[in-house]
Protein backbone atom coordinates (compact mmCIF):
# COMPACT_ATOMS: atom_id res chain seq x y z
CA UNK A 1 0.00 0.00 0.00
CA UNK A 2 1.28 3.44 -0.98
CA UNK A 3 -0.33 6.54 0.53
CA UNK A 4 0.34 10.06 -0.71
CA UNK A 5 -1.10 12.52 1.80
CA UNK A 6 -1.62 16.11 0.60
CA UNK A 7 1.87 16.39 -0.91
CA UNK A 8 3.02 19.82 -2.08
CA UNK A 9 6.41 20.86 -3.46
CA UNK A 10 7.43 24.52 -3.57
CA UNK A 11 10.94 25.31 -4.84
CA UNK A 12 13.20 28.10 -3.59
CA UNK A 13 12.15 30.41 -6.43
CA UNK A 14 8.58 30.21 -5.06
CA UNK A 15 7.45 28.00 -7.95
CA UNK A 16 4.89 25.37 -6.93
CA UNK A 17 5.65 22.17 -8.86
CA UNK A 18 2.82 20.08 -7.38
CA UNK A 19 0.04 21.04 -5.00
CA UNK A 20 -2.04 18.98 -2.57
CA UNK A 21 -1.60 15.59 -4.28
CA UNK A 22 -3.59 13.02 -2.33
CA UNK A 23 -4.25 9.35 -3.24
CA UNK A 24 -3.79 5.71 -2.27
CA UNK A 25 -2.64 2.81 -4.47
CA UNK A 26 -2.18 -0.94 -4.04
CA UNK A 27 -0.87 -3.61 -6.41
CA UNK A 28 -1.43 -3.14 -10.12
CA UNK A 29 -0.34 -0.45 -12.56
CA UNK A 30 -0.71 3.18 -11.56
CA UNK A 31 -0.26 5.39 -14.63
CA UNK A 32 0.68 8.98 -13.77
CA UNK A 33 -0.08 10.91 -16.93
CA UNK A 34 -0.15 14.53 -18.00
CA UNK A 35 1.43 17.05 -20.36
CA UNK A 36 5.00 18.30 -20.11
CA UNK A 37 5.65 20.26 -16.88
CA UNK A 38 2.54 18.83 -15.23
CA UNK A 39 4.57 17.77 -12.16
CA UNK A 40 4.93 14.05 -12.92
CA UNK A 41 8.69 13.81 -12.42
CA UNK A 42 8.57 15.91 -9.25
CA UNK A 43 5.98 13.56 -7.77
CA UNK A 44 8.03 10.52 -8.79
CA UNK A 45 11.18 11.95 -7.16
CA UNK A 46 9.28 12.62 -3.94
CA UNK A 47 7.90 9.07 -3.86
CA UNK A 48 11.40 7.63 -4.35
CA UNK A 49 12.90 9.85 -1.64
CA UNK A 50 15.08 11.86 -4.03
CA UNK A 51 13.24 15.04 -3.09
CA UNK A 52 11.52 16.12 0.10
CA UNK A 53 7.98 17.51 -0.05
CA UNK A 54 7.38 21.00 1.30
CA UNK A 55 4.15 19.74 2.85
CA UNK A 56 2.55 16.32 3.14
CA UNK A 57 3.89 12.81 3.62
CA UNK A 58 4.60 9.54 1.82
CA UNK A 59 3.63 6.26 3.54
CA UNK A 60 4.72 2.77 2.45
CA UNK A 61 2.75 0.03 4.21
CA UNK A 62 2.09 2.25 7.26
CA UNK A 63 5.75 3.40 7.41
CA UNK A 64 6.37 7.09 6.77
CA UNK A 65 9.10 7.60 4.18
CA UNK A 66 10.72 10.43 6.16
CA UNK A 67 11.07 8.22 9.26
CA UNK A 68 12.48 5.09 7.61
CA UNK A 69 13.95 6.16 4.28
CA UNK A 70 16.64 3.51 4.02
CA UNK A 71 14.25 0.69 4.93
CA UNK A 72 11.63 1.79 2.41
CA UNK A 73 13.98 2.55 -0.45
CA UNK A 74 15.31 -1.01 -0.42
CA UNK A 75 11.82 -2.00 -1.54
CA UNK A 76 11.86 0.32 -4.57
CA UNK A 77 13.11 -0.35 -8.09
CA UNK A 78 13.45 2.99 -9.85
CA UNK A 79 14.26 4.13 -13.38
CA UNK A 80 14.63 7.92 -13.77
CA UNK A 81 13.56 9.83 -16.83
CA UNK A 82 17.13 10.83 -17.73
CA UNK A 83 20.03 8.44 -17.10
CA UNK A 84 23.14 6.98 -18.66
CA UNK A 85 25.54 4.08 -18.07
CA UNK A 86 29.25 3.40 -18.20
CA UNK A 87 29.97 2.78 -21.88
CA UNK A 88 32.89 0.37 -21.67
CA UNK A 89 31.34 -2.38 -19.56
CA UNK A 90 28.73 -4.96 -20.48
CA UNK A 91 25.13 -4.96 -19.35
CA UNK A 92 25.81 -8.15 -17.38
CA UNK A 93 28.71 -6.55 -15.48
CA UNK A 94 26.73 -3.39 -14.77
CA UNK A 95 23.71 -5.28 -13.45
CA UNK A 96 25.94 -7.43 -11.26
CA UNK A 97 27.50 -4.25 -9.82
CA UNK A 98 24.07 -2.72 -9.14
CA UNK A 99 23.00 -5.96 -7.44
CA UNK A 100 26.01 -5.66 -5.11
CA UNK A 101 25.01 -2.08 -4.27
CA UNK A 102 21.55 -3.34 -3.39
CA UNK A 103 22.95 -5.77 -0.87
CA UNK A 104 23.06 -9.07 -2.76
CA UNK A 105 26.39 -10.53 -1.62
CA UNK A 106 26.06 -14.04 -3.03
CA UNK A 107 27.58 -14.35 -6.50
CA UNK A 108 25.29 -17.26 -7.33
CA UNK A 109 22.22 -15.26 -6.31
CA UNK A 110 23.34 -12.20 -8.30
CA UNK A 111 23.91 -14.30 -11.41
CA UNK A 112 20.39 -15.68 -11.16
CA UNK A 113 18.89 -12.22 -10.63
CA UNK A 114 20.81 -10.73 -13.57
CA UNK A 115 19.79 -13.56 -15.89
CA UNK A 116 16.16 -13.08 -14.89
CA UNK A 117 15.97 -9.35 -15.69
CA UNK A 118 18.11 -9.55 -18.85
CA UNK A 119 15.78 -12.20 -20.21
CA UNK A 120 12.72 -10.21 -19.16
CA UNK A 121 13.71 -7.16 -21.25
CA UNK A 122 14.99 -9.23 -24.19
CA UNK A 123 18.67 -8.25 -23.89
CA UNK A 124 20.01 -11.76 -23.42
CA UNK A 125 21.78 -11.82 -26.80
CA UNK A 126 23.49 -8.50 -26.02
CA UNK A 127 24.43 -9.01 -22.37
CA UNK A 128 28.20 -9.23 -23.08
CA UNK A 129 28.35 -6.27 -25.51
CA UNK A 130 29.71 -2.92 -24.20
CA UNK A 131 26.83 -0.60 -23.35
CA UNK A 132 28.39 2.10 -25.53
CA UNK A 133 27.32 0.04 -28.55
CA UNK A 134 23.69 -0.09 -27.44
CA UNK A 135 20.94 1.79 -29.25
CA UNK A 136 18.83 4.29 -27.31
CA UNK A 137 15.99 1.78 -27.03
CA UNK A 138 18.33 -0.93 -25.72
CA UNK A 139 19.63 1.44 -23.04
CA UNK A 140 16.04 2.18 -22.09
CA UNK A 141 15.37 -1.54 -21.67
CA UNK A 142 18.53 -1.86 -19.59
CA UNK A 143 17.24 0.92 -17.36
CA UNK A 144 14.05 -1.05 -16.83
CA UNK A 145 16.10 -4.20 -16.13
CA UNK A 146 18.06 -2.56 -13.30
CA UNK A 147 14.80 -1.34 -11.76
CA UNK A 148 13.53 -4.93 -11.69
CA UNK A 149 16.64 -6.36 -9.99
CA UNK A 150 15.81 -8.22 -6.81
CA UNK A 151 12.03 -8.22 -7.31
CA UNK A 152 11.33 -5.02 -5.33
CA UNK A 153 7.85 -4.43 -3.94
CA UNK A 154 7.45 -1.14 -5.80
CA UNK A 155 8.55 -0.56 -9.40
CA UNK A 156 8.70 3.13 -10.35
CA UNK A 157 9.46 4.03 -13.98
CA UNK A 158 9.64 7.63 -15.23
CA UNK A 159 8.90 7.78 -18.99
CA UNK A 160 10.09 4.18 -19.62
CA UNK A 161 8.72 3.99 -23.19
CA UNK A 162 10.58 6.99 -24.59
CA UNK A 163 12.67 5.81 -27.54
CA UNK A 164 11.16 2.32 -27.74
CA UNK A 165 9.80 1.09 -31.06
CA UNK A 166 6.27 -0.40 -31.13
CA UNK A 167 7.53 -3.98 -30.72
CA UNK A 168 9.73 -3.08 -27.75
CA UNK A 169 6.91 -1.05 -26.19
CA UNK A 170 4.52 -3.98 -26.48
CA UNK A 171 7.03 -6.34 -24.86
CA UNK A 172 7.67 -3.99 -21.96
CA UNK A 173 3.96 -3.39 -21.39
CA UNK A 174 3.34 -7.15 -21.31
CA UNK A 175 6.14 -7.52 -18.77
CA UNK A 176 4.75 -4.77 -16.54
CA UNK A 177 1.26 -6.26 -16.66
CA UNK A 178 2.66 -9.61 -15.50
CA UNK A 179 4.67 -8.25 -12.59
CA UNK A 180 1.85 -5.90 -11.52
CA UNK A 181 -0.17 -8.92 -10.44
CA UNK A 182 1.93 -9.09 -7.29
CA UNK A 183 3.16 -5.52 -6.69
CA UNK A 184 2.61 -1.86 -7.39
CA UNK A 185 4.05 -0.59 -10.68
CA UNK A 186 4.06 3.19 -11.10
CA UNK A 187 4.57 4.44 -14.65
CA UNK A 188 4.87 8.12 -15.53
CA UNK A 189 4.14 9.03 -19.16
CA UNK A 190 3.03 11.77 -21.52
CA UNK A 191 1.10 9.45 -23.79
CA UNK A 192 -2.09 7.42 -23.44
CA UNK A 193 -0.61 4.96 -25.93
CA UNK A 194 1.66 3.54 -23.25
CA UNK A 195 -0.10 1.75 -20.36
CA UNK A 196 -3.26 3.78 -19.73
CA UNK A 197 -5.47 1.10 -21.31
CA UNK A 198 -4.21 -1.64 -18.99
CA UNK A 199 -3.61 0.46 -15.87
CA UNK A 200 -5.50 -0.32 -12.68
CA UNK A 201 -5.69 3.40 -11.99
CA UNK A 202 -4.98 6.66 -13.80
CA UNK A 203 -3.67 9.71 -12.02
CA UNK A 204 -3.89 12.75 -14.30
CA UNK A 205 -1.82 15.83 -13.46
CA UNK A 206 -2.11 19.26 -15.04
CA UNK A 207 -0.17 22.35 -13.96
CA UNK A 208 0.87 20.63 -10.74
CA UNK A 209 -2.65 19.69 -9.66
CA UNK A 210 -4.37 16.32 -9.68
CA UNK A 211 -7.35 16.68 -12.03
CA UNK A 212 -8.41 13.04 -12.08
CA UNK A 213 -7.97 9.79 -10.17
CA UNK A 214 -9.78 6.63 -11.23
CA UNK A 215 -9.98 3.99 -13.94
CA UNK A 216 -9.97 4.55 -17.66
CA UNK A 217 -13.54 3.32 -17.92
CA UNK A 218 -14.69 5.78 -15.27
CA UNK A 219 -13.00 8.59 -17.18
CA UNK A 220 -14.81 7.62 -20.37
CA UNK A 221 -18.17 7.51 -18.59
CA UNK A 222 -17.75 11.13 -17.50
CA UNK A 223 -18.27 12.27 -21.09
CA UNK A 224 -20.65 9.65 -22.46
CA UNK A 225 -23.29 11.39 -24.55
CA UNK A 226 -21.07 14.45 -24.97
CA UNK A 227 -18.83 13.50 -27.91
CA UNK A 228 -20.16 14.32 -31.37
CA UNK A 229 -19.02 13.82 -34.95
CA UNK A 230 -19.60 16.53 -37.54
CA UNK A 231 -18.79 16.15 -41.25
CA UNK A 232 -16.89 19.25 -42.30
CA UNK A 233 -18.30 19.58 -45.82
CA UNK A 234 -20.21 22.75 -44.89
CA UNK A 235 -18.11 23.99 -41.97
CA UNK A 236 -14.53 25.13 -41.49
CA UNK A 237 -12.52 24.02 -38.48
CA UNK A 238 -12.09 27.64 -37.41
CA UNK A 239 -15.86 28.17 -37.52
CA UNK A 240 -16.49 25.15 -35.30
CA UNK A 241 -13.76 26.09 -32.82
CA UNK A 242 -15.31 29.52 -32.29
CA UNK A 243 -18.26 27.87 -30.55
CA UNK A 244 -17.21 24.41 -29.41
CA UNK A 245 -14.34 22.36 -28.04
CA UNK A 246 -12.84 20.28 -30.85
CA UNK A 247 -11.05 17.20 -29.49
CA UNK A 248 -10.01 15.68 -32.80
CA UNK A 249 -10.17 15.69 -36.59
CA UNK A 250 -10.34 12.44 -38.55
CA UNK A 251 -11.26 10.80 -41.83
CA UNK A 252 -14.62 8.98 -41.89
CA UNK A 253 -15.68 7.30 -45.13
CA UNK A 254 -13.28 9.49 -47.06
CA UNK A 255 -14.62 12.71 -45.54
CA UNK A 256 -12.97 15.01 -43.02
CA UNK A 257 -14.89 15.14 -39.74
CA UNK A 258 -14.49 17.02 -36.49
CA UNK A 259 -14.97 15.43 -33.06
CA UNK A 260 -16.72 17.91 -30.77
CA UNK A 261 -17.13 17.87 -27.00
CA UNK A 262 -20.49 19.33 -26.01
CA UNK A 263 -23.21 18.54 -23.46
CA UNK A 264 -25.84 19.43 -26.08
CA UNK A 265 -26.08 18.74 -29.80
CA UNK A 266 -23.74 21.30 -31.37
CA UNK A 267 -25.08 21.23 -34.95
CA UNK A 268 -28.15 19.70 -36.54
CA UNK A 269 -25.90 17.50 -38.71
CA UNK A 270 -23.84 16.23 -35.76
CA UNK A 271 -24.27 12.74 -34.33
CA UNK A 272 -23.05 11.02 -31.17
CA UNK A 273 -20.08 8.66 -31.36
CA UNK A 274 -18.49 6.05 -29.12
CA UNK A 275 -16.32 7.62 -26.43
CA UNK A 276 -12.61 6.80 -26.36
CA UNK A 277 -10.18 7.19 -23.48
CA UNK A 278 -8.39 9.96 -25.39
CA UNK A 279 -11.62 11.97 -25.46
CA UNK A 280 -11.90 11.84 -21.69
CA UNK A 281 -8.28 12.87 -21.26
CA UNK A 282 -8.59 15.81 -23.66
CA UNK A 283 -11.73 16.91 -21.86
CA UNK A 284 -9.76 16.97 -18.60
CA UNK A 285 -7.06 19.10 -20.17
CA UNK A 286 -9.77 21.53 -21.23
CA UNK A 287 -11.78 21.83 -18.01
CA UNK A 288 -8.83 21.74 -15.59
CA UNK A 289 -9.90 21.14 -12.03
CA UNK A 290 -13.54 22.15 -12.44
CA UNK A 291 -16.14 19.52 -11.56
CA UNK A 292 -18.66 20.32 -14.30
Amino acid sequence: MLEINKVTKIYDNNVTAISNIDFMAEKGILNIIGPTAAGKTTLIKIITGLETPTFGEIIFNSNKLAESTKHNLKKIGYMPQIFDFYKNISAEALLDYIAVLRGFNSGIQRKSLVEEVVEAVHLNDFRHIPIGEYSFGMKRRLGIAQALLGNPEYIILDEPFHGLDPVERTRVISLLVRIANKRLVIVSSNSLEDVAYCASMLLVLCNGSMVYQGTGEQLKKRIEGKVWILDMDDFSLEEIRLKYRVVGVQQINGKLAAKILSSTKPFEQAYLCDVRLEDGYLALMDIGVRND
